[in-house]
């Protein structure tokens, strides 16, 4: 599963325990999923690469 659909899917249900219901994982899978990709985004953001 693609972390960009976790994040949609969280946004979607406005909440991190919902998200979790509807894709079959933990509320704690959503959150490093989402954790992940902030930190790669920040990381884009500061090389820029």
């Amino acid at each position: 599963m693609a972390n960009i659909h976790v994040v949609n899917i969280a946004a979607r249900e406005l909440c991190f325990t919902k998200a979790a219901s509807y894709l079959t994982v933990s509320q704690s899978a959503v959150s490093h999923r989402i954790k992940y990709l902030e930190l790669r985004l920040i990381k884009k953001d500061i090389t820029g690469l």
